[in-house]
């Protein structure tokens, strides 16, 4: 962006370990302060000075709010949520931090909807919603794509492999559709899961990750693993790709992989779970997790119809054009400075 600017701090900032997050939910709900949270936001805050009266935007902290509301009482504070972030915390805590408040952005409807069950109704008023944002330039659609012989279309997902990821549903869809090739009625494809259990490719394999490779086993080489993969090598994997699944069993507040997948023109296949339909809207196939002859039944549609695959594809690429980070940074700060946009949607309690 054509501003902004960037404070450093020499102050020493640990994050909280494991111990310590524990003992902070312990005394959060018995006090109603959590110390170790509130050291390492008091000494980050340090380096903006007393006087500082602008926006401070707090990503997925609640206990952060307190804290920086008695150093910087002219400030307008917002609490930026990507997830269930109050599940650990006491009615009376909750009610404290949006009495400090002045706005809660949620990432989709359905987290705002969430979070507004914790929230006093008094303070229903400060949550809104902006969907998350997908950068443009870094994913967008290959201009050179070339097919493999063996495997001329590619099946991608992306994520971590976790249960609630839905891998292993995407790997029983691939059976069905393996007997399906193998019969001829379909073309001959791939599935290639990138993701470890955690953000490190050289961790051992969880027993979840051991039983998806026992699943793939009988299906030979159309399935294979990647592991965890860096930033800066994701958008080349959807751009090699020709159909993205995110077969997600749980409720996603929203699905980055999904945006950046959209973003690089690729069709998806997604779960109608949690906010990912806002986020898909019309431009996504959905089905019902963990039903995997349903999602092999989406996925068999966009190989055997090249001309589906295209126009979804392109239909992925308007949406997340609706999305670029421009106008979410427009909407964060209509919702943060009290003006109105058609981006920023207040939400009150039915």
């Amino acid at each position: 962006y054509p501003f902004g600017e960037i404070i450093e701090t020499n102050a020493r900032c640990d994050t909280p370990g494991t111990f310590q997050k524990f003992a902070d939910i312990a005394l959060g709900r018995a006090t109603g302060l959590r110390p170790f949270t509130h050291k390492l936001y008091k000494r980050l805050a340090e380096s903006l000075g007393g006087s500082f009266s602008g926006v401070l935007v707090v990503h997925n902290q609640p206990a952060a709010i307190l804290p920086l509301r008695r150093l910087f009482p002219r400030a307008t504070l917002a609490l930026y949520l990507h997830n269930a972030a109050f599940s650990t915390y006491t009615d009376s805590e909750v009610s404290k931090i949006a009495g400090a408040l002045d706005s809660v952005i949620c990432c989709s409807g359905f987290l705002a909807k969430t979070t507004l069950l914790r929230l006093p109704r008094a303070h229903a008023h400060k949550v809104k919603t902006i969907l998350n944002g997908v950068d443009l330039e870094q994913f967008k659609p290959s201009s050179n794509r070339t097919e493999c012989d063996t495997f001329p279309q590619t099946v991608l997902f992306v994520g971590r492999m976790l249960p609630e990821k839905g891998p292993d549903i995407l790997l029983k869809a691939a059976a069905i559709l393996h007997k399906k090739r193998k019969d001829g009625r379909i073309p001959a494809f791939r599935v290639r899961l990138v993701g470890s259990s955690n953000f490190n490719a050289s961790a051992p394999l969880t027993r979840y990750e051991r039983s998806l490779r026992n699943a793939a086993f009988p299906l030979g080489k159309i399935i294979e693993f990647r592991p965890f993969v860096k930033r800066d090598k994701v958008p080349r994997l959807y751009q090699e790709a020709d159909i993205f699944v995110a077969p997600s069993n749980w409720d996603e507040p929203f699905g980055l992989t999904i945006a950046e997948a959209m973003a690089s023109g690729l069709p998806c296949v997604v779960s109608r779970r949690g906010g990912i339909p806002e986020l898909a809207g019309d431009a996504a196939l959905y089905f019902n997790p963990p039903h995997a002859e349903q999602l092999a039944g989406h996925i068999e549609q966009l190989l055997v119809h090249p001309e589906a695959r295209a126009s979804l594809g392109r239909k992925a690429r308007a949406r997340a054009q609706e999305l670029d980070w421009n106008s979410r940074f427009e909407a964060l700060m209509a919702a943060t400075l009290g003006s109105t946009t058609l981006n920023a949607t207040h939400h009150a309690p039915a």
